[in-house]
């Protein structure tokens, strides 16, 4: 899958002590969002979450703020649903 055309919401959330996946994951996935050899915009459909002090399994570390981000993520999700089903049937009542 191409993500940096994706219009497939992707969230990544990991820890700032994170040493599995990390800074080096994360920055892979700041590049396809942010485009990079010249593409024009930032992807916004992906959402990237640092959270500080908190290791690879940082939902432990800290699961208010990891389940404020992800319920955020999944209101995110759940208008995009109710956007594209009013769309849809907008095309079918045609």
């Amino acid at each position: 899958m191409d993500w940096s055309t994706s219009d497939l919401l992707l969230l990544h959330i990991y820890g700032e002590k994170d040493t599995m996946i990390g800074k080096p994951g994360a920055q892979v996935l700041t590049n396809v969002r942010d485009g990079h050899k010249g593409k024009a915009k930032k992807n916004q459909s992906i959402q990237l979450f640092m959270m500080n002090k908190a290791s690879h399994a940082c939902y432990l570390d800290n699961p208010a703020a990891f389940n404020k981000r992800l319920l955020k993520f999944v209101e995110r999700v759940n208008k995009r649903r109710r956007k594209d089903g009013n769309m849809k049937q907008s095309k079918s009542q045609r």
